[in-house]
């Protein structure tokens, strides 16, 4: 595999990335998947463990968490 940079004013503060291989194979399909999702936000989503389960609350909907031990107190929009 061959990596190199080339200076482009054409395309200002735009990255652009050429793949180019014999064929499209799997190991091609991941690396184009892995660089689309290069500059993406992560998912905001916390897994959080109860006794019984385990919830998933969004980042955006928590209002406040209280930490006390081991014990967590979650204070979210639904809940």
């Amino acid at each position: 595999m061959e990596v190199r940079f080339e200076k482009n004013i054409i395309t200002g503060e735009e990255i652009e990335v050429i793949v180019k291989a014999n064929r499209l194979t799997n190991n091609v399909k991941s690396l184009m998947a892995y660089i689309n999702q290069f500059d993406q936000k992560p998912h905001r989503i916390l897994p959080i463990k109860t006794n019984d389960s385990i919830i998933i609350v969004k980042v955006d909907d928590i209002i406040l968490v209280d930490v006390q031990k081991k014990y967590v107190v979650n204070r979210n929009i639904d809940r």
